[in-house]
């Protein structure tokens, strides 16, 4: 009885072991692995995003008359800029590219010690664009989130500090690949025979 359980738990734990994959944020690169692009599976308020590194207007990015900003409240897009300051630019993920700001896309020049990365999410004006900024500094201690307002047409990111955006789209779901599968089935497979062999008792 008390091995049957064993199996059925061993079971379980392998089959959760297939389908569950623990997601961390996954660096993106240039082709010369010199600048950083962005990021994979940066997780905000419990979702996944792909996040990219822009430079330019904040027209530019997110859209003259429509203002399709990819956070709509004060709070999510906090949280959102909370997620990069703690999933991304800590000594843990991405350590050179905290203490080496001028390395993000969209930063100029190479040398800059701070830049400003916002996520805006509403249109008051074109002269009043609501955003959350995250501070990366290359001085960790002065690494911060907060409320900011910007223009439509006339940021700039070659400013001092620099200031670019950060763009959030959701990460498509991960689909099991087939040999996962078949792993998962030879596993309970060889559990079943195991079982067998040593006569063991599924029932009460």
């Amino acid at each position: 009885m008390k091995r049957s359980i064993y199996y059925l738990w061993l079971v379980g734990c392998l089959t959760a072991a297939m389908f569950t994959t623990a997601q961390s944020a996954v660096l993106v690169f240039d082709d010369a692995d010199t600048y950083l692009l962005g990021v994979r599976d940066v997780i905000v308020d419990g979702d996944a995003y792909d996040v990219s590194f822009v430079g330019g207007t904040t027209r530019e990015n997110y859209g003259g008359t429509s203002w399709a900003f990819d956070f709509t409240t004060f709070s999510d897009a906090q949280k959102a800029a909370n997620a990069l300051l703690d999933q991304v630019f800590s000594p843990d993920t991405a350590e050179n590219y905290d203490i080496h700001p001028g390395l993000i896309n969209g930063v100029y020049p190479q040398s800059a010690q701070t830049v400003f990365i916002h996520i805006p999410y509403v249109h008051n004006s074109d002269w009043n664009i609501s955003t959350i900024y995250m501070q990366n500094d290359a001085n960790d201690a002065y690494d911060r989130t907060g409320p900011m307002y910007t223009y439509a047409d006339s940021f700039s990111y070659r400013g001092n500090p620099p200031e670019i955006f950060a763009r959030f789209s959701p990460t498509a779901a991960a689909v099991p690949v087939p040999s996962s599968l078949i792993l998962l089935a030879g596993g309970i497979m060889g559990m079943a025979g195991m079982c067998r062999r040593r006569n063991c008792n599924l029932n009460y």
